[in-house]
């Protein structure tokens, strides 16, 4: 027995690996298809990612100049607040002080009253007319010297 080779079956496996190559090649590029489209769909969702990063940062920047005047205005209103309270307390201090001065001018009239009626009466007949004067005369002046 001769043994011949089998002409055949070299080229059915070059067709077997032709086939398998083929469908391999098929494969791959149904793979890189889908990484493609996957690829677009990254690249997409990356830049309406960007597009919302970019708008928020400019909402935070404004709400950032926002805060800053507002902040700059309390200050400004803490400042009127404070000045407003010091001027009630100036007020108030001056408002007890005339209070007391009154009270104490008062006094000295009702006083100055009662000396000069007392005065009256004991001088009645005598010269009332003109002590009664004078009395008023010394309550006025006394009145206005404090």
């Amino acid at each position: 027995m001769t043994c011949t080779p089998d002409l055949e079956s070299p080229t059915l496996a070059q067709g077997d690996q032709s086939e398998s190559s083929e469908i391999q090649i098929t494969e791959i590029n149904a793979l890189l298809n889908q990484l493609e489209e996957q690829h677009r769909d990254l690249k997409e969702e990356a830049e309406l990612a960007l597009k919302q990063l970019q708008e928020t940062q400019s909402q935070l920047e404004e709400q950032a100049q926002e805060n800053e005047l507002l902040l700059l205005q309390l200050h400004q209103v803490q400042e009127e607040l404070e000045h407003y309270f010091l001027e009630t307390q100036r007020m108030s201090k001056a408002k007890e002080n005339l209070k007391k001065r009154f009270e104490s001018e008062k006094a000295m009239l009702a006083n100055g009253y009662r000396e000069a009626r007392k005065e009256w009466s004991a001088s009645k007949g005598k010269t009332g007319s003109r002590l009664a004067q004078a009395a008023r005369k010394k309550l006025i002046s006394s009145t206005y010297e404090n």
